[in-house]
């Protein structure tokens, strides 16, 4: 069977390939999609749309109160930016640590995002940056919370005919420190998918009080989670090593992990406990202070 191949100049030419046909497959990096045809995972392949010159979605700009992140920008990209790295540093670490250089080369952040891994690195760090993804259509453009965006495994709430444009990475307000902290374990470094991955964001003022407190976690349920309940509980107060500890032993109560190829979920939910702790220590500015991790 023959396979229809585009590569439109711009979005509004893709979107306009995607209106009268909503089953084309969407191609940037390939490194989900090439695997997943060799594997015959996809059984049908009608026509495929390759994204890659289309320049406006591969740009890393600042803006007033947050960064624009193309789709098309590539995990290598994002390791190599400055701006990344001192404004977002979960992102960049997730994506300085993903896979092998091929892959980081190849792949993108939309095709991480659009893939929807339960263990997704781009996808846990994203959550708990609060970012947002523009999501385009021939007829509008929404801007939808990445906690919004995962359904389950595999399937986001991209529309037919939609495509993700780009990421907004929220900056924090004046007068707010924000910590940041990525843990993560696999069976290789970085090459492997992770057993599971924890990213955590904790904004807290002048006195140390938590104005907002982001904990996000891979490979806990289908899709990557924001840990809501904890993040309340740290909310308002100021944070130290007894909250933490006592805050971490909820974790049993939001999460539900699988058993699979990588660890047991009996191991994961043992593990997850540690990183999350880790994360939560640093982001805080408590790593290194007295007491055991």
């Amino acid at each position: 069977m023959s396979v229809q191949y585009f590569a439109p100049a711009s979005v509004e030419e893709a979107l306009q390939l995607l209106a009268g046909n909503s089953d084309y497959t969407l191609l940037a990096g390939g490194t989900d999609l090439v695997p997943r045809m060799n594997l015959r995972q996809i059984k049908v392949l009608r026509g495929l749309v390759y994204l890659g010159n289309i320049a406006e979605m591969k740009g890393i700009t600042s803006h007033n109160d947050y960064i624009f992140v193309g789709a098309l920008v590539t995990h290598s990209r994002i390791a190599a930016s400055e701006l990344i790295k001192e404004k977002a540093p979960n992102v960049w670490y997730a994506s300085y640590h993903m896979g092998t250089p091929a892959i980081r080369n190849a792949g993108t952040i939309g095709g991480n995002l659009v893939n929807a891994s339960p263990a997704g690195d781009s996808c846990v760090a994203l959550l708990a940056a609060d970012a947002r993804v523009i999501l385009k259509s021939r007829h509008e453009n929404r801007l939808v919370p990445v906690k919004e965006f995962f359904v389950d495994k595999g399937r986001t709430v991209l529309n037919p005919g939609e495509i993700l444009y780009g990421v907004q990475l929220p900056m924090a307000g004046q007068g707010i420190r924000k910590g940041s902290s990525y843990q993560r374990i696999g069976l290789l470094k970085g090459s492997s998918t992770a057993i599971t991955n924890v990213a955590a964001e904790v904004e807290q003022d002048g006195e140390g009080v938590c104005q907002a407190c982001r904990i996000a976690v891979g490979a806990m349920a289908g899709t990557p989670l924001r840990l809501a309940a904890l993040e309340e509980a740290l909310a308002g107060k100021k944070i130290d090593r007894d909250l933490i500890n006592q805050v971490v032993k909820d974790v049993d109560a939001w999460i539900n992990p699988i058993d699979d190829t990588y660890a047991t979920a009996w191991y994961r939910r043992k593990v997850v406990k540690v990183l999350i702790k880790r994360a939560l220590l640093e982001a805080s500015g408590l790593e290194g202070s007295e007491g055991e991790v």
